[in-house]
Order: C-alpha cells, then structure tokens, then sequence
C-alpha cells in the first residue's frame, strides 16, 4: 500500500516578514562595519572634514580694508579680472551690493563698527579722539565668550583711538604688506588652544602710495614710470595741482592702474590665506568677513581725487562687503539690502557665539542673509567735508533712505538730494519742497535722534 507524501504547511505572510527582517539585520551587522572601514576610500573627502565645536561656535575672522571700492570687484561688475580671491569668496558666500562705511575715514568708521554706535558718539571723529574707556565693543563682547582676541594692524591711522580695547594681542605691522600680515595671522591661530578666536586683520594696502613705495605696476601700466604714484605726494590732487604738474588723462589712467594693482596683489594674498585656512581644515567651520572701513576717490568727474576723507558722496562711503560662512551657508548669495559698518559687529557675534548683541544703532545682518530679511530701511554716514583743500571743513551726514540720498550740513538741515537710481554718480541734485524733506527725514528719524552730529 502505498503512502501519499504530506506537504508542507503553507508560510503565511507573517513568516515572509520575518524573514525579510532577518535578512535585513544581517546584511545590516555585515555592511555597517564594513562601510565604515570603506568609507574613507569611497568618500574622502568626507574623511577630511573639519571637526565643528560642540557648541557650534564659530571663529570669526574680519579684515578691513581702507580704500576697497566695490566697482573695482570683478564680481560686482569691474571688467578687469583682478580679484579672484574676492570673486570665490563671493561665490562661496554672501556678498553686498548696497553697503556702506558709517564714515569717510577709518578710524571713526572702525570705532562705530566695534561699538555698534554711530559715529557723533563714540567719540572718534575724523581721526581724532578716543572711544571711552570700558565701552562694551566687538572684541570685548567675543572675549566675554571665551574667545581669544587678536588684532593685527597694517595701517597707523588706527592707533591711539582706544580701538583696541578688549583685544588680548595687538601687533602693529606699519608697512606691511598683505601677504606678511597673513602669514602673521596664520602663526597667531596656530597658537590657539580652543576653536574660540575672533581675529581682526587690517590691511593698508590702498592707502597712499597705492600698495607701497616698492610696488611692481610695470604688468599694470608697462608704459608708466617705475615709480609713478610711489610717494604721497602724489595723491590728494585738484584741478590747479594738475595744471601744476602738467597730468592729464594719461597720468591720472597710471595712478587709477595702480590702485589695481595694489588691489590685485591684496587679493592674491588674500587667496593664498584662505588655502592655507582650507589646508590646515579651518575654512568651513569659520566666519569670515572682508569690509572696506571707507572709499577713495579716483579718478572721479571733478573735485579732489585720488583722496579720501573730503565729501559724503557714493566714492567715499559705497564699500563691499563679503562674508564666507561656515559650511558655505548662503553660497553665491548677491544681495540688494542694505547694510552698514555699524551692523556688522552684532553681527559678527550672532555668527559667532549664536548670541544676540544689541548695540545702539547696529542691527544684526544674520536674518538679512540667512532668512532675506531686510532689517535695514536706510544707511547713514558722518565725516568731515571739505571740497577745497586748503578750504573750510565741516562735519555733514549723508543719509540713504530707499533710492534716495541726502547730504545734511553741520546744523544738521539737508544741503543736496539725489536720486541714486537716475543719476548715480550725484551730478544733479533734485529741488525737494520742505515737505518732501520731511517725509524722506522722517525714514531716518530714529537714527537722526539719536545720532545725526549737531
């Protein structure tokens, strides 16, 4: 008799989900251990990442630069390609179209930067004066985080007006160029012990002479004199000294060729720091800022050129302003908002230390970049006017609200108003009714209460 064979139970769905998860665990337990010792040869450049601070808070480095005009950066539209140091910057993060410095000269706009003050109180003004003691500025603020402050300044004009308060190290390079106060900075980071440091390089590479006495401009200008433009002498030029000197278009074209040479070189060295930053795995997880603390007149319609610290027109004020944030937060961002020298220290901290600093009139920018919020309606500028050189001076007040611009004198009443949309090198002023003023003045009514020099 013959036996008829049993089949076997049928697996229902539940044995089938079982096995799956079986499964998965396995090549789980075989994989993850494996991937790991795989992962630098399939990755590396994930292997190299630079460690973030558990805390999140960042280095910050700032370099100010006196004399950076914007319409010299190729990427805000200068047709020689002499900045790609600043041009990959701007690629890699935020750069500004409408800012400004709070002054026409340095070191009032560096003492308004430091203590988000505007410049009529912090007591520098057109390189005279002190910031007073124990006032709560941008160094003070990092080092009350436990970062370590260094300063390493290239320009002298920033002596002496109690600008250094807070800083822990500060070394004068009077005369150097941008590649040795580099190099400075990269010995002074190295001996850090914490990923908490807030260093402030200045360059004076575009103050007169335009690079130094010793710079090279034969690639610049081959036909020009060796040492065209070498001494300072050379600069602060109006029409009766140029009649003097027998210059025309062709001298004036030489002086212009070596600012840009000065500025090429600065952003060479420039270049060469942040490679070293990438190189040594600091660059992504720091902030970096490069502001111009004011303009310089070139070769400009009329007036004084090849000067600075003489009006509140757009060649004395207008500067850029780049910032490279950890990890390339806001990658190739050009922004139309409006900011100022004064916005950027409580700025600087909220990157920093993720603290908010309010200061008296300076705004933090991190939503205007992060977010495209605009917390500024308008920018403003003090500093001392003077068409003539051997002329009167007096203290006035540009003032930008919107598109458009006014000039206040002394006591404070609007002198001139543009619209910087039409004519934007402020060859016509407009003929405004009281009212109109009014309104316009009534957009920056709460700077002018609190700041507009009297």
């Amino acid at each position: 008799m013959s036996s008829t064979p049993t089949s076997a139970p049928a697996r229902g769905p539940a044995d089938h989900g079982s096995r799956r998860w079986t499964v998965l665990l396995w090549v789980l337990a075989l994989v993850a251990p494996v991937g790991a010792l795989l992962q630098p040869l399939l990755f590396p450049s994930r292997s190299h990442m630079p460690q973030v601070d558990r805390q999140l808070n960042s280095p910050v480095i700032l370099v100010t630069v006196a004399g950076l005009r914007p319409d010299r950066l190729h990427h805000l539209g200068y047709e020689r390609a002499i900045t790609p140091g600043l041009d990959r910057m701007a690629e890699q993060g935020t750069s500004f179209r409408n800012f400004y410095s709070n002054s026409n000269d340095t070191a009032e706009t560096v003492a308004a930067m430091f203590s988000g003050r505007c410049p009529s109180r912090t007591g520098v003004q057109s390189g005279k004066g002190e910031l007073p003691p124990h006032t709560e500025t941008l160094p003070l603020r990092f080092a009350a985080a436990g970062y370590t402050t260094i300063a390493l300044l290239a320009n002298p004009e920033l002596a002496g007006h109690g600008i250094e308060q807070g800083f822990q190290s500060v070394k004068g390079m009077a005369g150097a160029t941008a590649d040795q106060v580099f190099d400075a900075a990269l010995t002074s980071i190295a001996g850090v012990d914490s990923n908490r440091y807030f260093l402030w390089i200045d360059l004076a590479e575009l103050t007169e002479p335009f690079g130094g006495a010793s710079l090279d401009m034969h690639a610049a200008a081959p036909d020009a004199p060796a040492d065209f433009g070498s001494t300072r002498a050379d600069y602060d030029l109006d029409a009766a000294e140029l009649a003097r000197r027998g210059w025309g278009p062709r001298e004036l074209g030489w002086l212009s060729l070596r600012y840009d040479a000065a500025l090429a070189r600065l952003d060479a060295a420039l270049l060469r720091f942040t490679e070293a930053l990438h190189s040594e795995h600091r660059l992504e997880t720091l902030t970096l800022c490069v502001v111009g603390t004011r303009g310089e007149r070139l070769a400009e319609d009329s007036g004084r050129l090849f000067t600075h610290g003489t009006d509140l027109y757009e060649p004395s004020i207008h500067v850029p302003c780049l910032m490279r944030l950890p990890a390339q937060q806001a990658r190739g961002q050009q922004t139309q908002r409006f900011g100022q020298t004064a916005d950027l220290g409580p700025t600087l901290v909220e990157f920093g230390t993720k603290r908010e600093w309010a200061t008296p009139v300076g705004l933090s920018l991190c939503k205007a970049i992060l977010l495209q919020y605009d917390p500024n309606k308008f920018i403003a500028a003090e500093g001392r006017v003077q068409p003539v050189a051997d002329g009167p001076a007096s203290r006035g007040t540009a003032l930008r609200p919107g598109q458009y611009k006014l000039i206040l004198g002394a006591d404070g009443q609007p002198r001139e108003v543009y619209k910087l949309t039409d004519d934007p090198r402020e060859k016509s002023p407009l003929t405004f009714g009281r009212e109109q003023l009014e309104l316009l003045l009534g957009r920056c009514s709460a700077w002018l209460e609190r700041c507009a020099a009297r």
